[in-house]
């Protein structure tokens, strides 16, 4: 019997886990027998996207309730964003971005619009996801953000313009409703 182990990447703890056989399977042989058939594949369900009513894809044209006012960042020596603020302007939402200059005080970063995004399985869940990009002088980055158990979740992904002056890479910030 082959054994595998899993880690965890967050709490470092190892699973050992094993192969489970079960007694019979679903052409009813049993464990061991073998047949010279050929196994093809039973799924005959066909795709869907056809079907798909063209009210679904729209948006639904809820307010994202979770997301709008000020965040404040859990960290607060973060070299990131300090502060996020969502602003309802009319038919966009705007993320107003907040940072540290190097005396510590706090500057506005940027302004710009987000695309808001709600979950496939509740629909009545409200936008709790968004997507923001910014463009400074010397990287573009790209947030990916959403809300859960009340804390707002946020992964950057930093794009140098220019190579030489440093690697991209990427951040996760979390926030908390002020």
């Amino acid at each position: 019997m082959s054994r595998l182990t899993i880690t965890n990447v967050i709490s470092g703890q190892q699973v050992a886990s094993h192969k489970v056989t079960p007694d019979e399977t679903k052409n009813g042989l049993k464990d061991g027998e073998r047949t010279d058939k050929k196994r093809t594949s039973t799924n005959t369900r066909k795709p869907t996207l056809d079907k798909i009513p063209e009210t679904e894809l729209q948006q639904t044209g809820q307010e994202p309730a979770l997301l709008l006012g000020r965040w404040l960042n859990t960290e607060e020596a973060s070299k990131g964003f300090c502060e996020i603020e969502f602003l309802d302007a009319g038919p966009q939402i705007k993320m107003r971005a907040f940072g540290l200059d190097e005396k510590g005080n706090k500057v506005e970063l940027a302004e710009v619009p987000v695309d808001i995004f709600t979950d496939t399985e509740n629909q009545f869940s409200g936008g709790n996801k968004f997507s923001a990009n910014f463009d400074f002088p010397l990287i573009r980055a790209s947030l990916h953000g959403w809300v859960k158990q009340g804390v707002l979740v946020i992964s950057v992904f930093n794009v140098y313009k220019n190579s030489e002056k440093g690697r991209n890479y990427f951040c996760r910030e979390f926030f908390y409703a002020a």
